[in-house]
Parts: C-alpha cells; structure tokens; sequence
C-alpha cells in the first residue's frame, strides 16, 4: 500500500485508467451524482487501495470554502444540547466538514465577540440555537450573507431555516394529560418571552387551557428569568405561594421543571401527592431525578441532523426560501404526576 505523502488526484487517475476530473468529481459529494456508478466505485476501490487521503487546504482553495461550521449554543452544560451538536456534527462530517463549537453562557457580549472570531477565517456557514425573537446577530449573519440555520428556537417572522420541536402540540400534550388526571388549577412556568420557544410554550399553554374550559389568569403564569433551574425554583415558589396554590405545573422546559421539584420539596410539599409537574426536551437525567419527571420528548439527535442538512443545502442553493422543520413530539410518562388530591 502505497502513503498518502504526496500522492494526488492525478495518481488516482492514472491507477483508474480516468481522468482526473472524474475523480474530483468522484470524490466531492456534491457532485458524485455526475460520475457513472461503476466508475465512481472503480475510483472508490482505487483510493482505498492507495490510501489516498484528500488535501482540505487544497479542496479549500479549489471550492472556496473553509470546510467549517460555526456552532453556538447557549450553555453547554444544559444537558439539550450535546445530543443536538452531535447529531449536527455527525451529519457535517459525511460531507466532510468540521463543526467549531462555542458556548456563549447567555452573555450577548459574548455571543458578539464569539461570532465576530469565525467570521475572519469565513465560516462556510452558523448554526445558532441562541437567536432570540428578534436577533441581531441573525440580521448580521444575512447582511453578510453567511448561510445560517436556527436550533431549538427562531426569530420573529422566520427569515432563515430553522428546526425546532412542536412547542405547540407538545405544551398542549402536558395539558391534555394533567386534565385528564384530574387537575383543574394548573399552572405554568414559562420560558423568557424574548425567546420563540418561550413565547410560542406560554401561548400554546393558554390555548389548551382555554381549550378544555380551565382559567388561566395571570396568577397561573409566571415567566422565569431564563431557561434554568434557579429560575425555575424562584418562579415555582412565586405560584406555590399564592393564597390559592396550582395543583400542577407544566414547566417550559427541564430545567425549570427541575427548579420547581426543588421548590416543592423546600416548601415541605411533595410531587406529585401535592403537585405534579411535567416538563419539556426529555433531556437526560429527567428519568433520573426524583421523582422522575414526566415531560415532552422530542429527537435530539434527529433536531442536530435536520439543522445540518438544511445549511448543507443552504449552502449549495443560497437563494431557496428559508424553510422551518417542526419535529413531532410525544409525553414520556414517569412519576412526577398523579392525580390531584382529592382531601
């Protein structure tokens, strides 16, 4: 076998019997389709064989492109999030690029500062699961016409691609089966309001309310001051505190889930013998808590991959109009509801 030191396309061709633009065309994904089958697989054989290993500088300089992707995330240590990157990540490697991974820790000075470094060496593209309703970084990103996918939330108006889960049938699943067990005084803590995902969970909530003939005042919704367990600790005993107390939560997402067992616990409350709660994502450790969360479960892996493939294509036909993915959703049941006490 033969080391890749120094060997190129043209040594390909020769050991093909083609040429070697054929084997350019071969070897790229996005033209392979061009090849003849049993030719592109004669060529497949003949760099196995050699062990020939592709130039990224020299494809760069051919294609353009850096080969990379710029990914930023709102916390890494939110558990959402690893699955949602590898499920990208993985789909971007078949196509042979690298995802370069930030965490912007909800500093928007960060996000700014993180955002303006890729943009020297010219990221072929963003994936953002940052954007907020209406985001500046999303206009910059369209002003310089850098290909952009959204994640798990999107801006006001959806002016880019973007995938996210079904906010709306998944809160209005969380509804349907706390009604069910029972419960008529139910209570939301919602994500922040500058958020799609907040907005879209809040109002989706209010609906299924109204839908099964339940109030759902004011006092029934209070908004957390961001997507974390300390917030929804605070927003828990805000609502758990009021002269007459929800008998269930639907919190808009684990995290704050997690924040109202914590705040039940400390009132010297249980759940669900006293409230139940149930949460949004299915992130893991939600089976793990105690007592183990009933919440909204979506495909995280499958959310990384679709974003992938929508600035795959992005990137090769940059004037499509922008497309929004809603992933189906369904409720894992687990302990964290009951029905309501009836003493």
């Amino acid at each position: 076998m033969r080391k890749s030191t120094g060997l190129t396309v043209y040594d390909i061709a020769k050991a093909a019997g083609v040429s070697a633009s054929t084997v350019s065309r071969a070897l790229d994904p996005r033209t392979r389709g061009l090849v003849n089958e049993k030719t592109a697989a004669r060529i497949e054989k003949t760099v196995e064989e050699l062990d020939f290993r592709i130039n990224p500088v020299a494809r760069s300089l051919k294609t353009r492109r850096s080969m990379t992707i710029g990914v930023l995330i709102p916390d890494l240590t939110n558990p959402l999030f690893p699955p949602i990157v590898r499920g990208l990540q993985d789909r971007l490697e078949l196509e042979d690029y690298v995802a370069l991974v930030a965490s912007i820790d909800d500093d928007l000075a960060r996000e700014q500062r993180i955002f303006d470094v890729p943009r020297a060496p010219q990221v072929d593209g963003m994936a953002l699961a940052t954007a907020a309703r209406g985001d500046d970084l999303v206009n910059q990103a369209l002003a310089a016409d850098i290909p952009t996918v959204l994640i798990n939330r999107t801006t006001d108006g959806h002016r880019v691609d973007a995938v996210v889960p079904d906010d709306k049938g998944g809160t209005a699943q969380a509804v349907a089966h706390l009604v069910a067990l029972g419960h008529r005084r139910i209570a939301h803590v919602a994500g922040p309001r500058n958020t799609t995902s907040g907005r879209l969970r809040r109002a989706a909530f209010r609906e299924a309310l109204r839908a099964h003939g339940l109030p759902g005042g004011a006092e029934l919704i209070q908004e957390a001051a961001g997507f974390t367990e300390e917030a929804g600790h605070a927003a828990a005993a805000h609502l758990l505190d009021a002269p007459k107390p929800p008998t269930a939560i639907v919190a808009a997402n684990d995290l704050l889930a997690f924040g109202c067992l914590s705040s039940i616990a400390d009132l010297g409350l249980a759940c669900p013998s006293d409230v139940s709660v149930v949460g949004f994502n299915d992130i893991i450790f939600a089976d793990r808590v105690a007592p183990a969360l009933t919440t909204v479960h979506f495909s995280h892996t499958d959310l990384g991959r679709r974003a992938a493939e929508l600035l795959l294509r992005r990137l090769d036909e940059p004037a499509i109009a922008p497309e929004l993915v809603v992933l189906e959703t369904s409720l894992v049941l687990r302990k964290s509801t009951a029905p309501p006490r009836t003493d």
